[in-house]
């Protein structure tokens, strides 16, 4: 069965913010293969377990969001590996003065997970690779240490589980610990910096 989720919010920022909203959905239970069935749609095709997340976030002109996200939980069908998928992007527009500046990041992340038998079978092991792209127009020294242009960003994530909760849509029991290492290359270095 489906468990789908939707998540709706609306603030206000004030006189020049304004309204805030965000607008997302997530399927738990999706199924991929069967898309193209046009019998397995009610409203979605459904059964395989797979998650697929999308996230709208916007205030206007001055700020912009939107999150992809696709989690298949039984890479290959016989053994509890994961791989997700997930593609974003921000806009952040500054246009109270006259020298307008914008920034904005667009980043994709790849991650393969393993459920681990030492120290027992709580562990899970995943590996996260993510390359960001930032730009820049008219940053203003004062408030930012990127430059004016394009700058990339690569790193690589390993995060290491311990979770006993039972149904993670609604936990009524367990613990979860978390432990991560966040590395990127060391472009100091290499650019003789």
């Amino acid at each position: 069965k489906s468990s789908d989720q939707i998540e709706l919010q609306a603030g206000w920022g004030g006189k020049v913010t304004g309204l805030i909203g965000t607008v997302g959905v997530n399927f738990n239970n999706f199924s991929v293969k069967n898309v193209l069935k046009p019998n397995a749609w009610g409203p979605l095709p459904s059964g395989d377990g797979q998650k697929l997340g999308l996230r709208l976030q916007s205030n206007g002109k001055y700020y912009q969001a939107a999150t992809f996200s696709f989690t298949e939980p039984w890479l290959g069908g016989k053994k509890p590996v994961s791989l997700s998928i997930a593609l974003y992007k921000t806009a952040m527009n500054n246009t109270y003065n006259s020298a307008a500046s914008k920034f904005s990041t667009t980043g994709a992340t790849v991650g393969i997970g393993k459920r681990l038998k030492f120290p027992d079978e709580f562990f899970t092991l995943s590996s996260n690779l993510t390359f960001e792209q930032y730009d820049a127009i008219n940053s203003s020294p004062y408030y930012s240490i990127l430059k004016n242009g394009t700058s990339n960003n690569f790193n690589l994530e390993e995060v290491l589980v311990r979770s006993t909760i039972g149904d993670p849509l609604y936990p009524r029991g367990g613990s979860k610990y978390s432990l991560s290492l966040k590395m990127t290359p060391p472009y100091s270095m290499l650019n003789n910096m």
